[in-house]
């Protein structure tokens, strides 16, 4: 009875578009006669429109001649190391690997066949019965059919096309003769066989997104071969996971589309490029729309990198401050900024500049005292290395007593800038030579920071107030007051630091 249904079945179809040959070939009751060199290698090469196991590189086409030596391991199709299919000179396929001939209801061992391709609409666990003999025809009709292959000891499944089945003589064989039932003497055997079988998405390549501050990356992955129109067990949903401290987090789902490729746009752990490029592993994953076929991807890694450099420091400007020249700029809003990198040189083409760093908006330069001008320029860096434009480029003249400001009072200027956060400048001048003390206290009156408290030269002078205290420490927002004494005079002026 089995016969003559698929007999029946095999005189009622007919192919022929992509889409019929491809609806033949998984939607199949029993085998059918599908000529799968056409749906490979055919004018309208379908396995562009609708991809099959078959169309994979990685598909095989095994030929075992008449009469070829059995014993040969070249004459074997070997699937893994401990699974081959042979045919016998007088009999069906076994696994010459562990067998020495074929056994009926038992060979080939380790594995289970189907009269049906592998991803048919039922579920994976279809496989019923052992032997080639479950396949549920006689071998002279196996050419044209197409079944499937469980390797039980590799999980791996396979789809199998037979092309021909020989006795190697007789009558009543396609391509020889025989009474149909396996007899005769060194029978050949030709198919296809594709994988084995992945039906996962494979992720391409994971790109960094250009212009950002890094945490970003776009994955590019080709779909699943069952994410295509039509499939009766078809890919219905992509899952995107990453890798968090050892655990796999889903990070996005979409679904299957019937695209031939897909980007998506996923965050990474970190910014790469400040930690070392440490890199984020991702994989994807096609579930069909039953949600018993799960597919995922072989797990690929990606750099997610800063690539926007820091604003440029503005308010680029100088002031003789003590024996030292202090150099201040505006401070950068970046959040991942790293530290300013300050350049000197006695030209303003920068040959050879001298560089100094500081994480600082300003810096303190002891050495002005020379007898030669020098030019000054900054920039800012990020955590990621990316660097800003050059501010403008300030000229710092040698200090001397010919450029010194004389005034004939005494004088405390109000800070600038007030209120202030994080550095402030006090001005001060001095008429004559002598002692001076500059300190800050705050509202109570407790002594914060102890400024000047020198003997101080002639001149008009400046202090900067980091707002830190004698030891160091940040000091909290709030109002303070700085005095200035020198000989018999005092004078106390207020400021404000805010948060």
């Amino acid at each position: 009875m089995k016969l003559i249904l698929f007999v029946s079945l095999l005189i009622s179809i007919s192919y022929g578009d992509c889409r019929s040959m491809y609806l033949a070939y998984h939607v199949l009751e029993s085998n059918q006669n599908f000529n799968m060199e056409d749906y490979i290698f055919g004018e309208e090469n379908c396995c562009d429109e609708y991809p099959i196991s078959f169309c994979s590189e990685d598909r095989v086409f095994y030929v075992k001649e008449d009469y070829a030596d059995i014993n040969d391991p070249e004459n074997w199709d070997i699937l893994s190391e401990s699974v081959a299919l042979l045919r016998g000179d007088n009999e069906m396929l076994y696994n010459p690997i562990e067998e020495n001939g074929y056994v009926s209801g038992i060979s080939p061992s380790n594995t289970l066949w189907k009269s049906r391709p592998t991803y048919d609409g039922n579920s994976i666990t279809y496989y019923d019965g052992v032997g080639v003999l479950a396949i549920s025809y006689v071998p002279r009709f196996l050419p044209g059919s197409i079944g499937s292959i469980y390797s039980i000891p590799d999980d791996e499944y396979y789809d199998i096309y037979f092309t021909s089945w020989t006795s190697g003589g007789g009558t009543g064989w396609p391509g020889g003769g025989g009474n149909g039932d396996g007899g005769g003497a060194g029978g050949g055997v030709a198919y296809w066989r594709s994988g084995p079988i992945d039906a996962a998405p494979k992720i391409m390549v994971i790109s960094d997104i250009p212009d950002d501050n890094g945490g970003r990356v776009y994955i590019n992955f080709n779909r699943s071969y069952l994410d295509v129109d039509d499939h009766p067990n078809g890919l219905d949903l992509y899952s995107v996971q990453r890798l968090d401290s050892g655990d796999w987090v889903n990070i996005g789902s979409f679904g299957a589309q019937n695209n031939a490729q897909y980007i998506y746009e996923a965050t990474t752990l970190r910014d790469s490029s400040s930690q070392d490029h440490a890199s984020t592993g991702f994989k994807v994953i096609g579930q069909t729309f039953s949600g018993d076929l799960i597919f995922e991807s072989e797990i690929e890694y990606g750099y997610s990198l800063d690539n926007i450099a820091p604003e440029v420091p503005g308010g680029f400007s100088f002031v003789y401050s003590g024996n030292e020249l202090l150099l201040m700029w505006d401070s950068v809003p970046n959040e991942d900024f790293n530290y300013y990198a300050l350049e000197r040189d006695v030209n303003e083409e920068f040959n050879d500049p001298q560089r100094f760093e500081t994480i600082e908006p300003y810096y303190e330069v002891s050495d002005y005292n020379s007898e030669e001008d020098y030019f000054y320029r900054v920039y800012a860096v990020d955590i990621a290395g990316n660097r800003s434009d050059y501010s403008v480029i300030i000229n710092a003249t040698a200090l001397s007593n010919n450029n010194l400001d004389i005034l004939n009072d005494f004088s405390l200027n109000q800070n600038y800038p007030n209120p202030f956060n994080p550095i402030t400048r006090i001005d001060y001048n001095m008429p004559e030579n002598g002692n001076a003390l500059i300190e800050v206290i705050d509202v109570k009156g407790y002594h914060i920071r102890t400024l000047v408290n020198d003997y101080v030269q002639i001149g008009s002078r400046s202090i900067v107030w980091d707002a830190r205290n004698d030891n160091g420490e940040k000091v909290p927002a709030g109002i303070y007051f700085y005095t200035f004494k020198s000989n018999n005079y005092i004078q106390t002026q207020k400021m404000v630091l805010l948060k």
